[in-house]
């Protein structure tokens, strides 16, 4: 299952009544608006610690200088993973795969190996199309690259499109 959460605080009752209705084995998450992880402030560690029977891993789309001020509007982005502890020996993150709008885990199975790529698009604008275009562009890079760089695995890609498929100006 995939998930736009806007915002880990206003979902997080949610997610943890998800989780214990076990709703899901694995849920993608795009827009937690989470920090860094930081030991002073909570950031995207909180992700792991939502449901005693659930990990997670998760990226901030937030710069490290976030870390330590005070934030001013509304914060964005940020995408990860919750999914049952039960998966924990078959599920790994690939935190080696770092990008600010891509969360990827790995499944090992007997049978096949598989990426999980979570991802959360730019946010369709107008006003500024060509710095939008800019990040699709450098977005899907980096998703291709990453299924490039791993032609064994089987995928799937989880998303959060920000755009209207069949609108020809997007």
């Amino acid at each position: 299952r995939s998930h736009n959460v806007n915002g880990f605080n206003s979902s997080k009752d949610f997610l943890y009544q998800s989780c214990g209705n076990q709703d899901f084995s694995i849920l993608a998450l795009q827009e937690h608006w989470l920090r860094p992880a930081c030991r002073r402030i909570k950031g995207v560690d909180q992700l792991k610690v939502l449901h005693p029977n659930y990990d997670a891993y998760g990226v901030s789309a937030m710069d490290r200088p976030t870390e330590s001020t005070i934030m001013k509007g509304r914060p964005y982005g940020g995408t990860g993973f919750i999914f049952d502890k039960c998966l924990s020996a078959s599920l790994h993150a690939c935190v080696n795969l770092r990008h600010p709008r891509v969360s990827v885990l790995e499944l090992c199975t007997a049978k096949f190996d598989l990426l999980l790529i979570n991802a959360y698009m730019p946010f369709f604008n107008t006003s500024c199309i060509n710095d939008q275009l800019s990040k699709y562009r450098e977005t899907l890079a980096f998703i291709e690259d990453t299924m490039s760089n791993y032609p064994t695995h089987k995928f799937v890609l989880l998303m959060d499109m920000n755009c209207d498929l069949h609108n020809t100006t997007h």
